[in-house]
């Protein structure tokens, strides 16, 4: 296995683009390998005889996350984008799915870098869950896949606090 995880390395099995693969791809393409081995009746080739990850590929494996460039980070969209995206509507559904990205971008996705948070101190922004969104018309919950969505108002709720939105 460490040979293979050798040319995986190497991009010997990847076209002429690649140059060397990540040791996150090696380590998941080596996981892919074990388990047809184990679909086939197999012993895993990555364990020792303790049925441990392998010394020598332990070894091969932070040798390669080591030498890995650091992830680099992505600015997040800066506010006016998203609203000048959210402008460009012609249809009640693409001004519903510009309202949603707004809400998406602004309560789930960056919303840290821009807003003051409760429990900033956890350093993380809780995740907005299709749970969490709800549709209300006539003062009627309204179906995810109601084909009139879009008429719909949205709810955003967190633990018992609810906002809501005007979609039109």
């Amino acid at each position: 296995m460490c040979a293979f995880a050798m040319a995986m390395r190497q991009a010997r099995f990847s076209g002429p683009s690649y140059d060397k693969l990540a040791e996150g791809t090696i380590r998941n393409s080596t996981s892919d390998v074990c388990s047809t081995f184990r679909e086939n009746g197999r012993p895993n080739p990555t364990k020792d005889y303790d049925r441990q990850l392998s010394f020598v590929l332990q070894q091969l494996f932070r040798a390669f996350r080591n030498e890995d460039p650091n992830e680099k980070q992505q600015k997040a969209f800066p506010p006016n984008v998203i609203l000048a995206l959210a402008q460009l509507v012609y249809t009640e559904e693409q001004r519903a799915i510009g309202q949603l990205a707004r809400l998406g971008f602004f309560f789930a996705m960056r919303s840290r870098e821009y807003l003051k948070v409760p429990r900033a101190e956890q350093g993380q922004t809780k995740l907005l869950l299709l749970q969490n969104i709800r549709f209300v018309r006539n003062g009627k919950n309204v179906s995810h896949n109601d084909p009139e969505l879009e008429l719909s108002d949205i709810a955003i709720t967190e633990e018992g606090r609810e906002e809501r939105h005007r979609t039109s």
